[in-house]
């Protein structure tokens, strides 16, 4: 029996990783486990068949891709425009060398597909740039723009995380249903429920106890609407701010700023940590270690954070829209994105009602 030769666009995986990048890499995890599957990988500067090599390649163009997108950025509304005049001329010579290996499929996770005689797979995680630009810079929102026509007329088939997803695509460009599919996002087992004293050394560092703060996890953007459990948090009586402190994990992100000023006051006071960006073998730790889990994010294609929390046996709560009930269904409270109140209500039911807390925590 031939194997599968799949070929797949491993420059996600460049920086620090994010929703994407971690799809890939579980992704890539799964498929090197397969004996009937042989893969490829493009790293934007050619192919290469060893993933060790790959995964190097992809580490050593980071900061070059990273000063290329700056210059871009100061494009303005051609930034768009310039980075797909430059994938065309200097990217896509590369990508077409795909050839020589004789793949069956190239699957790509990002939006630049070059259609060609190989069948191509595209997985879309959400259609936020267009659906809410406002929550997004203008380069990125030009991009998707002129680039998600393209990449779904030259797919052959298209892969999306949620049937929320699969909704907005076939509604937004008319793709039909039966070129879409759903792979709800799995969660890696090192989210799971661990003994509060199991957490306690890797908490300390961070001047946390089990069981004794509020988390959110999440790039610092204005689509994940940090301000709204911000101000939730600061209106619960000042015994529970002090008792269970707001913990903030995640990379700034574009007007992270606006955030960051908000955050401030709060921060002094000791009722909010912004801890950045953490290790992933922090991160379950954290997790574990929560009183409570809060996701007042306005859209997302799947949100991956609830179900890490769930998993961990915290319990926790989400904003009502997009595809987050999908994903939580009865086991998260789920409240209105924009409403402080109602945010603030949750987080202080979640703090006083232990019996609500263990059945959130059964239930996830």
């Amino acid at each position: 029996m031939q194997p599968l030769r799949i070929g797949i666009d491993v420059t996600p995986l460049r920086g620090l990783k994010t929703g994407v990048g971690f799809y890939l890499e579980n992704l890539l995890l799964a498929l090197r486990k397969r004996p009937e599957v042989e893969l490829t990988y493009f790293t934007g500067f050619g192919w290469v068949t060893d993933p060790v090599a790959a995964d190097a390649t992809a580490s050593r163009t980071w900061l070059p891709m990273q000063l290329l997108g700056r210059v871009a950025g100061a494009l303005g509304p051609l930034a768009a425009q310039a980075k797909e005049t430059f994938n065309d001329i200097c990217v896509r010579p590369q990508f077409n060398d795909h050839a020589r290996f004789g793949l069956n499929v190239v699957h790509h996770t990002e939006l630049q597909v070059y259609k060609g005689s190989t069948p191509a797979v595209l997985t879309i995680f959400d259609l936020s740039c267009l659906r809410h630009p406002e929550t997004h810079p203008a380069t990125r929102v030009a991009w998707h723009r002129r680039q998600l026509p393209r990449a779904l007329a030259a797919a052959a088939h298209v892969i999306t995380i949620s049937e929320f997803s699969r909704r907005e695509i076939s509604n937004y460009f008319g793709v039909p249903t039966d070129r879409l599919s759903v792979t709800h996002c799995g969660v890696s087992r090192d989210f799971r429920p661990r003994a509060s004293e199991a957490t306690r050394a890797t908490l300390e560092p961070f001047g946390l106890r089990p069981q004794e703060y509020f988390l959110t996890v999440g790039t610092m953007e204005p689509r994940k609407n940090l301000a709204t459990l911000i101000r939730a948090h600061a209106a619960l009586e000042p015994s529970l701010q002090s008792r269970f402190p707001l913990v903030v994990v995640g990379k700034q992100g574009w007007k992270a700023k606006t955030t960051m000023t908000l955050a401030a006051s709060h921060h002094s006071h000791g009722t909010l940590k912004l801890l950045g960006y953490v290790d992933s073998e922090v991160l379950p730790w954290l997790y574990a270690g929560a009183m409570a889990f809060a996701y007042p994010s306005l859209y997302e294609g799947f949100g991956l954070p609830p179900l890490e929390a769930m998993a961990s046996g915290t319990p926790t709560v989400v904003s009502q829209c997009s595809s987050l009930p999908e994903v939580v269904g009865d086991a998260a409270l789920q409240v209105s994105p924009m409403d402080v109140e109602d945010w603030r209500q949750a987080l202080t039911e979640l703090a006083n009602n232990e019996a609500l807390r263990t059945r959130l925590s059964t239930l996830g």
